[in-house]
């Protein structure tokens, strides 16, 4: 039996079946997914972080700005890996280059997990293809966080 037949507010596994709907394309059934989840999970900066990049996708980065903010502020005091990952990559979008160098190395010293390092790695992928995105230090990112695999791997 599906996990949400069982649970319908299982917030989890309602946004992870908008991020599977996000990355097929489906952007409708993604965003209903996401909102839904943070109607159940308001401040779950990794749902926050879904909806910033599924509005970035769809009407660009700049029509995102507001999600971006959301997301970043979740978590920026604490040592929430996501929350982290979500300012980096609104500081990316909106070309502060100074403000994501700062933020990475912040998410970069937590240490993240293998998961976590990898949906970052995920989530700038899917930026970088966004348009009007800044590319300055995309490639210097994706090699940081491909050490950080080898080394979660090694």
């Amino acid at each position: 039996m599906p996990v949400l037949a069982l649970n319908p507010r299982y917030a989890w596994a309602i946004a992870n079946r908008g991020l599977v709907h996000r990355l097929a394309g489906r952007h409708g059934p993604a965003r209903r997914d996401i909102e839904q989840a943070l109607v159940i999970a308001p401040e779950r900066a990794e749902y926050l972080l879904q909806r910033a990049m599924l509005i970035s996708k769809v009407d660009g980065v700049r029509a995102a700005a507001d999600a971006w903010r959301s997301a970043s502020q979740c978590s920026m005091d604490s040592s929430d890996e996501y929350g982290l990952l979500a300012a980096f990559l609104a500081a990316l979008s909106a070309g502060a280059s100074d403000e994501a160098n700062t933020t990475f190395q912040r998410f970069i010293s937590q240490h993240p997990n293998s998961n976590t390092t990898t949906d970052a790695v995920q989530y700038l992928q899917e930026l970088a293809g966004c348009p009007r995105v800044p590319q300055d230090n995309v490639d210097r990112y994706r090699r940081t966080l491909a050490n950080r695999l080898i080394e979660l791997r090694a």
